[in-house]
């Protein structure tokens, strides 16, 4: 094994330990199999351990998910091998599996014979997503997730097994087939942010492709046009997922997305020539033909650049049918010629880059998908705050947040960070602290400590609130009261997060209050008395903008003997001792 793949495994093994800790009863099978479900399937824990279908007679299934919002039954049997692509999986289990389509969808008499010893969870899920095949039209996907191998011969004879299913085209069933080298990219996706993905849709294609291929790289490209009711219907079935990679989330009802939905109203016809269409990129692409129909079937795809249209052609369904859509299809497929990961989301970030120019980029736009983000987003997430790492219109986001009380964005906590430690670059801007070096050295931290910056961020907020004077001295006051206290918060940084997220009722955080309003009375006393006088006096906003503000203000509390500073080592101690106690 490459020492590459021997990292990545390493990682993997401890993401499962992670989930162990939530589920300590399930088995390394199980948790192998509740991981894929939920970085592959369904995005939800709780969703992807209830799929399990249990140990005995369960007749090549582990895990079976209905999701009735994308109207897709998923069945899934895992793998969980010692070693990456050691051990070659067998025909008869990979052709087992593959025959649970015609099994599920098929004749009576067959199932219910499949279904005799079929115990525990898996009988009722296995009756319910043959209802939803059968009876409500759903679509059937099956998954077969090894950490092994599989040689290509038998798994294109798995995939014709399932395709002879006899039924309707947009129900067409489909098998993947994840060796240890596709798991692996599912884990990097699952590290970018990209979880679950989408794993693959079916466009119909008007005329004929325009085809390019790059023989250095290996990326292929196609451009055709689409009826726009189809675009907008992956919306309404993926939603966000659709857009992992991209760089921002939905901006609502700008000035340029109302010009769209105008389009699709008033002359949809004219939609193909006014608007830029979209850009996907994929894993795999292959155009299949069906009754005289073109159809694109796409695998792992992601739409790039184009998500404010999509949106709006799902918005306007009417106008969205009477037009065509340009769809700009990018094939990178990650065993061909660029299988280096690193190489592959480069490509894509370049691309990403490139192609979304109508709304202004920022510097914090692009660092969006960084794995530091996604990481700190999960983090956040099991302490139980909704870390915004993208932005987007506030209906998208409180959407995503749903029942969490706490939101984060990622400027707040980079200019909370900053602010701790250096009052002078905060008020540069929020694009450089998403720069080099500044970045990595404010969120390459602990998920705790940054919370810890945020919430004393977010109180001395509080204290400035509604005073315009306070509003420019904060970050004096901020990276005064870092300095004085980190060392005790950094050494209690449970207990300092846990008086915020009770603070009406925390008998701590009293003192602190009193520590900032004593250390804000005397920062605005440093400020009249350096400012100067008459025509000489330096506005506020100029003071405390100088780069000197926070050392003039050290020197300044040094020699004073004002009863502000005292106060406000008193109400420090205070608090200093209470937290530690």
């Amino acid at each position: 094994m490459s020492k590459k793949r021997d990292q990545e495994l390493t990682q993997l093994r401890g993401e499962l330990r992670l989930f162990r800790d939530e589920y300590p009863k399930l088995s390394d099978d199980d948790l192998f199999v509740t991981w894929f479900l939920f970085a592959f399937v369904t995005g939800n824990k709780a969703t992807a351990v209830a799929a399990l279908t249990g140990h005995s007679g369960e007749k090549n299934i582990d895990g079976i998910h209905v999701d009735h919002k994308a109207r897709l039954v998923s069945v899934v049997q895992g793998k969980y091998r010692k070693e990456l692509l050691a051990s070659r999986e067998s025909r008869a289990d990979v052709l087992d599996f593959a025959g649970l389509a015609e099994l599920l969808v098929g004749h009576d008499d067959a199932f219910s014979l499949f279904m005799e010893g079929l115990e525990g969870a898996a009988a009722g899920r296995a009756e319910d997503a043959r209802d939803a095949v059968l009876n409500r039209k759903y679509r059937l996907n099956l998954h077969f997730a090894t950490l092994g191998r599989c040689s290509a011969a038998l798994e294109e004879e798995a995939k014709r097994r399932v395709r002879k299913v006899e039924v309707p085209a947009p129900q067409r069933p489909r098998l993947t087939i994840l060796t240890g080298d596709r798991v692996m990219a599912v884990f990097r996706d699952y590290l970018d942010g990209v979880a679950p993905p989408v794993p693959s849709v079916e466009l119909p294609v008007e005329g004929k492709p325009q085809e390019k291929y790059d023989e250095t790289t290996g990326i292929s490209s196609s451009t055709f046009s689409v009826n726009g009711w189809e675009i907008g219907q992956l919306v309404v079935q993926s939603g966000v997922k659709l857009f992992a990679r991209n760089i921002r989330g939905y901006l609502g009802d700008t000035g340029i997305n109302q010009e769209i939905r105008k389009t699709l109203r008033k002359d949809p016809g004219s939609f193909w020539y006014l608007n830029n269409g979209i850009t996907i990129v994929c894993d795999d692409a292959v155009l299949e033909s069906s009754s005289g129909h073109e159809r694109m079937v796409i695998s792992n795809p992601q739409i790039i650049n184009g998500q404010q249209t999509s949106y709006a052609l799902s918005a306007e369904p009417r106008g969205a049918a009477r037009a065509q859509v340009s769809v700009r299809l990018i094939n990178i497929a990650k065993d061909g010629n660029v299988n280096d990961f690193a190489v592959y989301d480069e490509i894509v970030a370049r691309i990403v880059e490139a192609t979304n120019s109508q709304n202004k980029i920022k510097a914090s736009d692009l660092r969006a998908n960084d794995r530091l983000q996604v990481g700190l987003e999960r983090s956040l997430h099991q302490l139980g705050y909704f870390y915004q790492r993208k932005r987007a219109v506030h209906t998208e986001i409180a959407k995503l947040a749903g029942q969490h009380e706490w939101k984060v964005t990622k400027e707040a906590m980079a200019k909370a960070v900053a602010g701790c430690e250096n009052a002078f670059l905060v008020r540069r801007g929020t694009d450089p602290l998403f720069e080099e070096p500044r970045y990595h050295k404010i969120f390459n931290r602990a998920p705790r400590q940054l919370l810890c910056c945020w919430w004393l961020s977010k109180a001395v907020d509080w204290i400035a609130w509604g005073s315009t004077d306070m509003q420019w001295a904060k970050y004096v006051v901020l990276q005064s009261l870092w300095t004085d206290l980190g060392p005790t918060i950094r050494a209690n940084q449970p207990r300092f997060i846990a008086m915020f997220e009770d603070v009406r009722r925390d008998s701590r955080y009293p003192h602190l209050k009193r520590a900032m309003e004593h250390a804000f009375k005397g920062v605005l006393a440093y400020y009249r008395a350096e400012r100067g006088s008459g025509g000489d006096a330096i506005d506020i906003a100029a003071f405390f903008k100088r780069q000197g503000a926070y050392d003039g203000f050290a020197r300044f509390r040094e020699t004073s003997d004002l009863a502000h500073f005292k106060r406000y080592r008193g109400a420090e101690a205070k608090f200093s001792a209470a937290l530690s106690a």
